[in-house]
């Protein structure tokens, strides 16, 4: 059992044991679903709500309320930013191949094309 700072949005796992799950006030929680009482790690990049969460490649995509879309990479060395949202909620990321599309409150679906990372 896990208690989160706020009500839990989404989540996804990242292997057979390890799960992201996001909460309305911005937190990112990493947990292993073997001992989920205290967090691998917290990520927190803004305070406005997670959204979605998909696991992607060595990585992650996340999606917040403040039109913030980003990938992590399993080491955290860095964050591709996903832009053109503005400050409208993206609600749900899909992937195909090298394409990210991601639906926002604005009517629009982006479409990324992605080289290797």
């Amino acid at each position: 059992l896990f208690i989160g700072s706020d009500a839990f949005n989404c989540c996804t796992f990242l292997s057979g044991f390890l799960l992201l799950a996001g909460t309305q006030d911005g937190n990112i929680y990493q947990l292993d679903v073997r001992s989920p009482r205290a967090p691998v790690q917290i990520i927190h990049r803004s305070g406005a709500p997670v959204l979605f969460l998909l696991s992607f490649r060595d990585g992650f995509i996340a999606s917040q309320g403040d039109g913030s879309c980003f990938i992590v990479q399993q080491d955290l060395d860095y964050v591709i930013e996903l832009t053109g949202a503005d400050c409208d909620p993206v609600y749900k990321v899909a992937t195909w191949e090298k394409q990210i599309y991601a639906c926002c409150r604005d009517s629009l679906i982006r479409r990324y094309q992605l080289s290797d990372l």
